[in-house]
């Protein structure tokens, strides 16, 4: 059994992480949400006021998973999980976890108009493959956020924040490029 370091950006301390405080319309749905990209939970954690990185080790392995590839699966369930519209029928009453892409401020732009049918799959899929994206890992079960260890945390300093906004910013002018 092997655990991986997990990072969460949160504006506070999460020692005992719930699914109480998940939204449905997240891109998995209810779930307490991960990554092993530090960069990318600090990205979350830089857009509120008190930026603070908890960090966690998770055996993946003890649990079931569903895992997307970034495709037609992929971004339909999360489309349909941020619209609300269940289209997609996925049995997830045995998952545990479901890992895939973000659809953070870079893929937004290209979801969103897929969304609207301005892009047809196939040029949302190669819009998306030609972006460098981050990997999220939702724990959507009792037994997944259980799982979880509490290692430490941290605050972003304000320099960090701000270098991060930067980052931002210059994403998604790239994206709104891509796209277009």
């Amino acid at each position: 059994m092997a655990k991986i370091k997990v990072y969460h950006g949160s504006n506070c301390e999460v020692k005992a992480p719930s699914l109480s405080y998940g939204r449905e319309d997240a891109d998995f749905g209810i779930g307490f949400y991960v990554t092993t990209d530090v960069e990318m939970a600090e990205k979350w954690a830089a857009r509120r006021s008190n930026p603070i990185i908890n960090v966690y080790t998770v055996d993946l392995d003890s649990l079931n998973g569903l895992e997307f590839g970034l495709n037609k699966g992929w971004l339909d369930f999360v489309v349909q999980n941020r619209s609300g519209n269940k289209r997609v029928e996925i049995d997830l009453s045995e998952v545990d976890y479901i890992k895939g892409a973000t659809a953070d401020d870079r893929l937004f732009a290209v979801v969103e108009q897929y969304e609207s049918n301005l892009l047809d799959v196939d040029t949302a899929i190669k819009a998306m493959n030609a972006m460098k994206i981050g990997e999220q890992i939702a724990l959507v079960s009792e037994e997944s956020v259980g799982n979880l260890e509490f290692c430490n945390s941290y605050n972003l300093s304000e320099e960090r924040k701000t270098e991060l906004k930067d980052m931002l910013g210059a994403m998604r002018k790239e994206t709104n490029e891509i796209v277009e």
